[in-house]
């Protein structure tokens, strides 16, 4: 078994891997891990229009489509290179997301599915298979194909909000309610007999943003029949600190609690915690009878959920084995630059975070 050093702050240098080891430690994984541990494969499109303000992943501004026949040609020597090493392990959800996933053209993401499923294994029987999109990218064109693939079966849609004035400020652009509200329809229509998941994302404590806002945005959603929206706050810093806390607790306070009281009187959504993150509000639409399973929230083992165990492909994306993280060279190079790290989309979690912030969590550098 690879013995390496656990200390998060080591030099990159000192820590960097080569693919012998990554394909070492990923074979020390597949021969302990046990009946709990769930294996995902994210997939990661880094595109994007522009940067929005409140966002805190690494994007490259969207060009052209021949950047992205570039892209998917690089992505398809790594899933080349990867493949032979999952050959006998089962991939039990799929995300694809970004990044903007929905900057691809119908026949881009037609070569995307084809190129994951001829390099890995999928278990299809009900489990999770996403592609994350915006608003402003997904046309009817798009939704037309992911509908009829008969390989995606959740599709999330970036909105954050349907009011111009908060957008504006955090430099994000919707279109027009009109064209939000046909899209929004046309989706619905297209898998409402698939039973799949249709999730619309908004954003809490966005700049010139007010509680009845975001509570008038969610009751433009219920009248749509959404079937899932997810409320998210936005993340101020990517740091673990006091400020960084308070600033969550005054988002919740002042606009969370408020939108719960308006959804119980509502009455047409179930309220469910999302365990991964304490910053993320689930609310599905009561009598839907989704068609995937939600065996990921019941893991006893499991800190990450679903995530516990991830195979991350892309530019910008890392893997995860538990406690341990693999990131790309280049990119800690920028986290240094930046003099931050980004753990945010999981670290939330009590008993993780303490984890993470004794040192406990092994992060290597491929």
């Amino acid at each position: 078994m690879l013995e390496l050093k656990t200390d998060y702050q080591q030099d990159s240098e000192e820590n960097s891997l080569s693919k012998e080891q990554i394909y070492e430690l990923w074979n020390d994984y597949f021969e302990t891990k046990n009946e709990y541990d769930y294996l995902s494969l994210f997939i990661k499109i880094p595109f994007c229009l522009h940067q929005c303000k409140y966002c805190i992943y690494f994007v490259d501004l969207y060009k052209n489509e021949e950047q992205i026949n570039d892209y998917l040609n690089n992505l398809e020597l790594q899933m080349k290179e990867y493949s032979p090493l999952f050959k006998n392990q089962v991939f039990k959800s799929l995300y694809i997301g970004g990044g903007t996933a929905s900057l691809l053209q119908p026949y881009q993401m037609k070569r995307l599915f084809d190129m994951i499923k001829s390099n890995f294994n999928l278990d299809m029987n009900n489990n999770i298979y996403s592609f994350e999109t915006s608003i402003s990218t997904l046309t009817e064109d798009k939704i037309d194909f992911l509908a009829d693939s008969n390989f995606i079966n959740r599709v999330s849609i970036g909105i954050q909000s349907l009011s111009p004035q908060p957008l504006t400020s955090e430099d994000r652009f919707n279109p027009s309610i009109e064209i939000i509200e046909k899209r929004l329809r046309h989706i619905i229509n297209k898998f409402k007999n698939k039973k799949h998941i249709i999730n619309v994302d908004l954003m809490a404590g966005l700049s010139d943003q007010s509680n009845q806002t975001l509570i008038n945005d969610f009751n433009f959603l219920s009248n749509l029949d959404i079937p899932k929206i997810t409320v998210y706050s936005k993340l101020t810093t990517t740091f673990h600190n006091d400020f960084a806390e308070n600033k969550l607790r005054d988002v919740k306070i002042n606009y969370i609690d408020k939108l719960l009281k308006n959804i119980l009187e509502n009455n047409k959504y179930d309220y469910e915690k999302d365990i991964t993150n304490e910053n993320f509000y689930n609310f599905l639409r009561k009598n839907y009878d989704f068609n995937f399973n939600f065996i990921y929230f019941d893991k006893p083992n499991n800190i990450n959920g679903y995530l516990n165990s991830v195979l991350g492909l892309g530019k910008h994306s890392n893997s995860w084995q538990g406690l341990k993280t693999f990131y790309r060279q280049i990119e800690l190079n920028e986290y240094y630059h930046l003099n931050q790290f980004y753990f945010l989309q999981d670290s939330m979690i009590e008993n993780y975070k303490l984890k993470y912030l004794s040192g406990d969590r092994k992060i290597f550098y491929s």
